[in-house]
């Protein structure tokens, strides 16, 4: 067994020349052996870690994450490192649990950490803990008064669990704590009322938008998508004209995306149209494609094949 400083440097070495050498099997062998004797050292668990990630032995490396993380929140500064790691193993293998206590356990020690609190309301409003997030997002406005993201994560928390007036007060908070970026903001909790059904709150908030920043074809396309939805296809198009007038630039996107709109609502000839007006600014294979497709929806099988055969 190896018991003094300079055996477990030189060990750690040869572990490390080990690990380089894609030897990783007998690198943790003999990882374990030094963990064994120095259970406290922090560097052995650290290489363990990776080590068993490395070959995908991953609850083995969870193991030493957690235990990595234990260490850190015990102490006065947090460095959060083991944190940051085990919030990126849990976003990417998709465990919602592991993650909401993760930062239920950082935060008890460190409750006033902005990053801690943001991971924590991130991740409960993910898995639908509205109730939770809301607090959390609460808890960060008072934190960071000044900052409009955070007031935008409550207001999308509130929107979720249906208190609509109290999330559009959220909104205008940001929109008044960065005024240049209003309509920014204002347009998010127009998405969200569009997303729950709210269409009348929604083509309010767009319309105040638009008055907050005239040159921005997306809220003329935003209109667009709701009326289109309500079936008045006649004003849905005006809008989707002005768009492309404002941003002749970005005119064939514009086209591209009232054609997808008019597929989903089963208005096959005027999706045509609107293609045919994309391929006319911008042909490219998927302009083509989607054109095709609307010809075939439309009952223009023949129009449909020639183009396809273009392509």
């Amino acid at each position: 067994m190896i018991d003094s400083p300079t055996d477990k440097n030189a060990s750690l070495d040869d572990a490390d020349r080990l690990l380089k050498a894609g030897r990783h099997e007998q690198a943790i062998d003999l990882l374990d052996s030094l963990l064994a004797v120095h259970p406290d050292e922090e560097s052995v668990m650290l290489r363990l870690a990776w080590a068993c990630w490395d070959i995908r032995d991953k609850d083995r490396s969870i193991f030493y994450w957690e235990r990595l993380f234990d260490r850190e929140i015990r102490r006065p500064v947090f460095t959060g490192f083991a944190f940051d790691e085990l919030t990126r193993i849990y976003k990417e293998e998709r465990r919602p649990d592991r993650l909401i206590e993760l930062c239920r356990r950082a935060a008890i020690t460190h409750p006033d950490d902005v990053g801690i609190l943001t991971e924590l309301g991130h991740a409960c409003l993910l898995a639908g803990r509205l109730e939770e997030a809301r607090d959390v997002f609460s808890r960060l406005t008072t934190l960071e008064a000044d900052n409009p993201v955070f007031f935008c994560k409550l207001g999308q928390a509130l929107m979720a669990l249906e208190l609509s007036d109290e999330a559009e007060a959220a909104f205008r908070r940001a929109s008044q704590i960065d005024p240049d970026e209003a309509d920014r903001y204002l347009f998010q909790a127009a998405c969200l009322y569009q997303q729950c059904g709210k269409v009348t709150e929604a083509e309010r908030l767009i319309l105040e938008c638009m008055a907050l920043a005239p040159m921005q074809g997306l809220y003329d396309c935003a209109l667009g998508d709701l009326l289109i939805s309500r079936g008045n296809i006649p004003d849905a198009l005006a809008a989707y004209e002005k768009a492309a007038h404002r941003a002749p630039q970005a005119a064939a996107s514009y086209y591209h995306r009232l054609g997808h709109a008019l597929m989903a609502a089963k208005r096959y000839s005027e999706a045509m149209q609107a293609f045919s007006r994309e391929v006319s600014m911008e042909a490219n294979p998927v302009s083509l494609r989607a054109l095709a497709d609307a010809c075939e929806k439309a009952g223009e099988i023949d129009l449909a094949d020639r183009i396809r055969n273009k392509l």
